[in-house]
């Protein structure tokens, strides 16, 4: 089944209007004919469906080849998954930023759209550093707030 979005949006206008006539009956005639008059007027309840089109955001480098550039540790293989998948592309900004931050850049602007990947785009060089803690052998785990323990 095959939804169109005009067609969609022009049910959900008149079941509404439906719903509202039976829940206000006015028994003045001429109430309820001034507010059937207005429920079917033209964008009185909606002013239609709002469509917008944007551009795909542009692809940069997958986990895999920032790997084999030298970027991010080896070690991102063994924690890639469905959420994270290794050989998928990252979006360029991601790309770009994750370059930055882990060739040490210490301000970092990722300003992009929700759901445009802003936290792989933090997150993914905060994995690697303890990747490359870990391997050197300096993971130090250290936890402070409102939830540590001081013993």
């Amino acid at each position: 089944m095959r939804l169109h979005p005009l067609e969609i949006a022009s049910r959900i206008q008149e079941d509404y209007a439906r719903y509202l006539q039976t829940i206000y009956f006015f028994r003045d005639p001429a109430l309820r004919r001034q507010f059937q008059e207005a429920l079917s007027a033209p964008h009185f309840l909606s002013r239609g469906p709002i469509l917008e089109a944007a551009a795909p955001f542009r692809l940069g480098r997958s986990v895999e080849q920032m790997i084999q550039d030298g970027i991010l540790h080896p070690g991102f293989r063994t924690l890639c998954s469905d959420a994270l998948p290794l050989h998928r592309p990252l979006y360029l900004h991601q790309d770009r930023a994750i370059e930055k931050i882990v060739a040490g850049s210490r301000n970092v602007v990722v300003a992009t759209g929700t759901g445009s990947g802003k936290t792989e785009a933090f997150l993914i060089p905060i994995l690697d550093h303890l990747l490359r803690e870990q391997a050197a052998g300096t993971l130090d785990v250290r936890a402070s707030g409102p939830f540590s323990s001081t013993r």
